[in-house]
């Protein structure tokens, strides 16, 4: 068994090899520790920015104040384009183009936000719109390429509508009654008037077509 002196050596010892590794590691820790503390916290301010900045730009765009929501939305997702916000911002900034028939602006908002938005909601929104936009402009193959792909059940309708559209552009009333019928049958509850009339329609002329074949 070792005397008091001989355990006061071998902790001198233990100290003189060990200690500046242990107090080092300890500060280390801490450092670590408060640099985590402090990257929590500026993550919470920044999402709370983007929060507030983002509110203001949907009080302006009910307000028809549509350059100001262009300007915000911009500054939005430039300041914080990793955060959930800027794909929502993307989307206001796209709806402000449209009423101002700024047709291209909206474009590239919503071709961004399909492809980086943080949130599936955010890029599948676009992913419609954006359809919608090339559907008007004639583009159609590049409107049924937006169109494919998953879609969470909700939107669903929403999709095979927009796909039956472009397929009657297209002079395909076959495939636009096998969308707009994919459509109802998605639909929870009653489905809207106009859809029923679309389906209705390219219905009616398929049977007049096989009646006078």
């Amino acid at each position: 068994m070792q005397t008091d002196d001989e355990q006061l050596e071998a902790l001198k010892r233990w100290w003189k090899e060990y200690g500046r590794s242990v107090v080092l590691g300890v500060v280390l820790g801490g450092a670590i520790a408060g640099g985590a503390w402090w990257w929590m916290e500026q993550q919470e301010r920044q999402a709370e920015s983007a929060s507030m900045a983002y509110q203001s730009m949907l009080h302006d765009l009910e307000q028809g104040e549509y350059a100001r929501v262009m300007e915000q939305g911009q500054g939005l997702i430039g300041e914080y384009s990793r955060s959930a916000y800027a794909g929502l911002a993307a989307l206001a900034v796209a709806r402000a183009a449209v009423a101002q028939d700024e047709l291209d602006v909206a474009r590239a908002q919503l071709a961004w936000a399909a492809d980086n938005a943080r949130t599936d909601e955010a890029r599948t929104l676009a992913r419609l719109h954006l359809a919608r936009l090339l559907l008007d402009a004639g583009e159609h193959q590049e409107a049924l390429a937006r169109l494919e792909g998953e879609v969470a059940d909700p939107l669903r309708p929403a999709f095979d509508e927009a796909r039956g559209d472009v397929y009657l552009a297209m002079g395909e009333r076959a495939q636009a009654r096998q969308a707009y019928a994919a459509a109802l049958e998605g639909v929870e509850g009653r489905p809207s008037q106009l859809l029923q009339m679309k389906y209705d329609d390219v219905a009616d002329a398929a049977t007049q077509e096989d009646a006078a074949s």
